[in-house]
């Protein structure tokens, strides 16, 4: 029996798109496909950095914000705010005094995004299982995390159903029917290990991968001293230009538990080579280490390249001496393996757990952290986020946890040829995020207006003819209308998933369905702020017009956003074309002033202040609105999508109607004297 409810419509006049209350279906199909919305306390308003480098509440409050964050700075935590606040120091040194800036913080009416050194400098664990079956489930979540050439001849696909595989699919090289030679190569996300600038950020101690494979054997060949140095395979990595850096045979001897003095047959991860002094990278608790920066990608090659030039593998040759299954290579940097290592003896593992501890416990202080934050990660971080996440819900009885700051185009740039992908649907993410990584919250950013992009024609009466470094103006304008129309309209209006789509009103339409499969909120970080970089040709993003700040505010909570940031509160570098630079709501100086007016003369500061205070009126039944009965449509059917069909056909909405000026003052539409309505071709709603 369908329920029939009362629709509440709450339109924002916005670009086309605006949320309305959906006619729900069938009660029981509600039940079966959909989560219960977890709805928020509080409506959060922040800046990224706006405990940048002073206190100034009341300038905080001006903007009606109401979540305070501040970037640590390299090592050196939240200082100059905190005068001892130090990445390796222990907490009896900084603790008392982060405790109080966190009181104070509170006492000023604000929660906070906690970014600390330490937890910081563990997100930057990076972990990845690469699979070795070929034939992986279509819908297999973990696809790219496989290889593209399996040796029929050297190897097949194989259910391990033994007491040891209990039913995982292997690859299985067996004696007398396959021949010697490689199981499995090219590994598909092979960009992982390369990202040398982040690796630089890690303490040279940190700076290696450690490669373990997971193998068993027939147990005769390690336990029998007449089969022991029977060889088993050889590992091989190689680095962005196909060359081998480092490879070591492994011995049936080799799987020789130390503790137990025998093998066992199950899958073994820690092989013994304590007789073994050739090889100065071999070590108990993984098959070796590989230094990353030096020998990975000695050239530095750029992280970003999605041409297929990268090289870097993780393959296994087998010798055709001894059955062998293997199930997969992990690799995972220094951090990462020490953070998972659970032994006693780890005494840096002990050490994080400390940091852990400490850095909860400050979150706890007078209630004010909201959760600690992870800087746009790529996906091999997730496995140690979610490790994260968990030690702090644990240590925080559920009141604090890990959150990343979700850059889309960073979190799926594994994947070659990435942006072609439409891999990361919202029922991916829902996956990845929730109900693996266990994350209560999709917290991610939106930068859509580019450097050199059109302006309007003239904004406050000025046109401006070229890009003006010096005075921030980082595009254009155009004489052409449509050019600029063209523009916003690809960054407002396309809705869909894939090659060519609109990183705004997608981004937004992703979380909105993934609020909806997982009830989760959203908290979209927009753009408001412009970044030079120097170069040849210069980059970075042009400063949004108050009109398009206004534009991303608004349709940002027809999507359903549960609080806004925006990034950044910052300003810091000489305008130049030779300096970094940025300007966001404030400009460069100690203290900081505001940033009154924008690079096109506009009211920044005031608009943005205005923004936040209907914001902030309309935040509880904001908070009240549930996904599960909530939809955004654009009314505009030149989008790729028919979004205005839907809107008629599943809300209590059947049309509407816009109005121009009637030519020579007369109307073609009786209903609105002196103006003409337009084609429904052409209808939109606009600020």
């Amino acid at each position: 029996m369908r329920t029939k409810i009362v629709i509440s419509l709450f339109i924002f006049f916005v670009s086309a798109s605006f949320l309305v209350i959906n006619s729900p279906k069938k009660e029981t199909d509600m039940v079966s496909t959909q989560t219960q919305y977890s709805r928020p306390d509080s409506f959060y308003i922040g800046a990224i950095d706006n405990g940048w480098a002073y206190s100034d509440y009341d300038r905080l409050k001006e903007l009606k914000l109401n979540i305070w964050h501040k970037y640590p700075r390299n090592d050196s935590g939240w200082r100059p705010l905190v005068v001892q606040d130090y990445l390796f120091d222990d907490s009896s040194v900084y603790y008392s005094n982060v405790q109080s800036k966190i009181s104070e913080v509170k006492n000023n009416d604000f929660d906070i995004v906690m970014d600390r050194p330490k937890m910081k400098y563990l997100s930057y664990g990076r972990c990845s299982d690469y699979k070795a079956a070929d034939a992986l489930q279509p819908d297999d979540l973990y696809w790219f995390y496989r290889y593209n050439e399996h040796n029929s001849l050297v190897s097949s696909d194989s259910i391990d159903n033994s007491i040891y595989g209990n039913g995982i699919k292997v690859r299985k090289s067996t004696v007398g029917i396959n021949d010697t030679g490689y199981v499995f190569t090219g590994l598909i996300s092979n960009r992982e290990q390369i990202k040398n600038s982040e690796n630089r950020l890690l303490r040279p101690t940190d700076r290696y991968w450690h490669v373990i494979p997971r193998i068993r054997i027939n147990p005769e060949y390690a336990n029998n001293p007449n089969l022991d140095t029977t060889r088993i395979c050889r590992i091989e990595v190689t680095d962005f230009y196909g060359r081998i850096v480092d490879s070591v045979t492994i011995k049936g001897k080799n799987f020789i538990n130390r503790l137990t003095d025998n093998y066992d047959g199950n899958y073994f991860e820690h092989y013994n080579f304590w007789s073994d002094t050739t090889n100065p990278f071999i070590f108990y608790d993984s098959l070796f280490r590989v230094e990353c920066s030096d020998i990975l990608n000695p050239h530095d090659s750029t992280y970003g390249n999605v041409s297929n030039q990268c090289k870097v593998d993780y393959r296994i040759y087998w010798y055709g001496e001894c059955d062998m299954w293997v199930d997969r290579i992990r690799v995972c940097n220094q951090v990462a393996f020490d953070l998972f290592d659970e032994t006693p003896n780890n005494i840096q593992h002990i050490s994080y757990m400390n940091w852990l501890r400490w850095e909860t416990s400050l979150g706890m202080t007078n209630n004010a952290g909201w959760r600690f934050a992870c800087d746009e990660p790529e996906f091999c971080k997730m496995p140690v986020l979610k490790y994260m996440n968990e030690k702090i819900m644990a240590q925080s009885g559920g009141k604090l946890g890990m959150t990343p700051l979700v850059n889309f185009d960073n979190i799926r740039s594994h994947i070659p040829d990435y942006y072609l992908s439409n891999h990361f649907t919202p029922a991916r993410l829902k996956k990845y995020l929730v109900d693996i990584g266990g994350f209560r919250e999709y917290y991610f950013d939106i930068y859509p207006i580019t450097y050199g992009s059109f302006l309007p024609k003239q904004i406050n009466g000025t046109h401006f003819e070229k890009i003006d470094i010096s005075n921030g103006v980082l595009g254009q304008s155009t004489e052409n209308i449509e050019d600029y129309e063209g523009v916003i309209n690809l960054i407002y209006d396309k809705p869909y998933f894939g090659w060519g789509e609109a990183p705004f009103s997608m981004d937004l339409r992703r979380g909105m369905e993934l609020s909806k499969l997982s009830g989760i909120p959203i908290y979209p970080v927009l753009q408001a702020f412009l970044y030079h970089t120097p170069g040849n040709p210069p980059s970075g993003v042009r400063e949004p017009t108050n009109e398009e700040i206004k534009a991303m505010a608004n349709i940002s909570l027809a999507y359903g956003s549960k609080g806004i940031f925006y990034f950044a509160y910052q300003g810091f570098g000489g305008m130049s074309p030779d300096t970094l630079f940025c300007r966001g709501l404030v400009n460069q100086g100690t203290p900081p002033p505001k940033r009154l007016y924008n690079a096109y003369g506009q009211a920044k500061w005031d608009t943005i202040c205005s923004i936040n205070s209907k914001i902030q009126k309309w935040s509880k039944s904001l908070l009240d609105f549930d996904p599960q009965y909530t939809g955004s449509y654009i009314y505009n059917t030149n989008t790729g999508v028919n979004e205005q069909s839907q809107l008629i056909n599943i809300t209590y909405i059947k049309g509407i109607k816009t109005y121009k000026p009637a030519i020579d003052n007369s109307s073609t539409d009786t209903t609105v004297s002196g103006l003409t309505s337009d084609a429904q071709s052409s209808t939109y709603i606009q600020a």
